[in-house]
């Protein structure tokens, strides 16, 4: 073999991978998924989440504040079409709280089964108490400032969220997910 063979075989070697198209890198994102949280809904059930959510799709409406309980109802309204026209979807109400001793937990539960409007579907409506640092990094919750609206599995990974009052905008971006 010739010196400009031997040559023209190095180079090849050398040139080859700089010259070949490197593999795509592929980013595998996790969808965030709702952390385990134990509680009862206002008709005292016993709720496990995400595990006893019971939609294929659920719509979770969280709020932090008494304040955004209307702003809370009205998402619920405003899913109520949606939830029409696709049987498997399935809502929720959450209010969040600090995870605090059993008689602070017992009135909040007392005040919120009291005050809650007799239309209110007791059993989808669960209080919950939560390390709400953990909780909010998990879900990637920015602030308490206004209620968040999560679309999840039925295993609780995050589809899709918005974070804000009720809007027929927002409603429309939400159906577009189905």
């Amino acid at each position: 073999m010739g010196q400009l063979s031997f040559l023209k075989i190095a180079i090849a070697l050398v040139l080859a991978p700089l010259l070949s198209e490197a593999p795509a890198t592929v980013l595998v994102q996790t969808k965030p998924t709702l952390p385990t949280v134990i509680s009862y809904a206002l008709d005292k059930s016993k709720v496990t989440l995400p595990a006893d959510l019971t939609g294929t799709q659920n719509v979770l409406v969280l709020y932090f504040r008494p304040d955004q309980n209307a702003a809370a109802l009205d998402w619920v309204k405003g899913v109520v079409g949606l939830r029409a026209a696709h049987p498997g979807l399935q809502s929720y109400v959450l209010p969040v709280y600090p995870k605090e001793n059993l008689l602070y937990r017992w009135w909040i539960d007392a005040s919120t089964r009291s005050s809650a409007p007799s239309s209110l579907d007791r059993h989808t409506t669960v209080p919950i108490f939560i390390d709400k640092n953990s909780f909010y990094r998990t879900l990637g919750i920015a602030s308490e400032k206004q209620p968040v609206l999560l679309l999840t599995d039925k295993a609780g990974h995050v589809e899709w969220k918005t974070q804000g009052y009720f809007d027929s905008g927002k409603l429309q971006l939400l159906a577009a997910q189905f």
